[in-house]
């Protein structure tokens, strides 16, 4: 599970449980500045973000799970979802990660939140 929370100038997301030893990761933040767009996905697909033959720092298991760093032709990403959750996806610029996958427990409302600070 992924917890996401919009601070005073960036996002910050926090993997709890399990998913922080999967992922290889356990909290991180984001800059406004290094968001370009962000985008609520109501039903995740692994198949939509990640080819299975990409590299890897992390966990996952074709169309079930993908949780951890992903090196693939669009860029580096980091996954922390499951299929058929809902979610979000923030595509960054001048950051580590191209974008950021994450399944979200009530992602409409967390992606109306970043888009209210983002747009302020």
């Amino acid at each position: 599970m992924t917890e996401v929370t919009v601070e005073e100038g960036y996002v910050r997301i926090r993997l709890v449980g399990i998913n922080k030893i999967f992922a290889l990761k356990s909290e991180f933040e984001i800059p406004f500045d290094s968001i370009d767009s962000v985008e609520y996905v109501p039903e995740l697909k692994t198949s939509d973000y990640l080819n299975w033959y990409s590299f890897k720092i992390g966990t996952a298991l074709p169309g079930i799970v993908a949780e951890g760093t992903f090196f693939t032709h669009e860029g580096k990403l980091f996954v922390n979802m499951r299929q058929g959750k809902e979610g979000l996806v923030l595509h960054l610029i001048g950051d580590e990660y191209q974008a950021v996958i994450l399944e979200v427990t009530d992602a409409k409302h967390v992606y109306q939140q970043i888009r209210t600070a983002l747009y302020q």
